[in-house]
């Protein structure tokens, strides 16, 4: 991130993963991400699991 923001100028990313995926979920957490829609199933582990989307903004850390 640190690179696409200082290099790049991107200051919106997007993440996305399995609502069961508890682990990806809090560490996108502990990043600044927040979740913004919970929007399609996929199979994750050998299970239906929702999607969630995140999105952080370079501005919330500001």
């Amino acid at each position: 991130m640190a690179y696409a923001l200082n290099e790049l100028g991107i200051v919106i990313f997007n993440a996305e993963t399995h609502e069961a995926n508890t682990r990806s979920r809090r560490m996108l957490g502990n990043l600044g991400f927040k979740e913004i829609s919970r929007i399609g199933m996929e199979q994750y582990m050998g299970e239906e699991s929702r999607l969630i989307q995140y999105r952080f903004c370079v501005s919330q850390k500001v």
